[in-house]
């Protein structure tokens, strides 16, 4: 079984949700079976992501979800890679992995 990692970095929803909606629904229309770790700074991913999967009839599971530290070297990275502006990165504090499974 693949396992694969999408890392959102510093992008938040709504487009945050967009990426994840259009990854899921292509690698369930290409016939992807295996593990995805969704990682984002958006909390409110995981709330989302729950109601869109509902839709999949079981071929999108939860599987698990975790947090751990942003540290001052990620938000460094997705600075220097403009992904996000100093500003935007002052509150947040954790990065959420999201453990999916995806089925046929």
């Amino acid at each position: 079984m693949k396992n694969n990692e999408f890392d959102l970095k510093a992008t938040r929803c709504p487009i945050a949700m967009v990426y994840v909606r259009r990854a899921l629904t292509l690698a369930i229309e290409q016939e992807f079976e295996g593990n995805l770790t969704i990682k984002t700074i958006e909390p409110s991913l995981l709330r989302d992501l729950s109601f869109f999967a509902g839709h999949f009839e079981g071929k999108i599971d939860i599987i698990n979800s975790s947090q751990t530290d942003v540290t001052l070297s990620m938000k460094n990275n997705w600075i220097e890679s403009n992904v996000a502006i100093d500003d935007e990165l002052n509150d947040i504090k954790y990065q959420h992995n999201i453990l999916v499974k995806i089925s046929k």
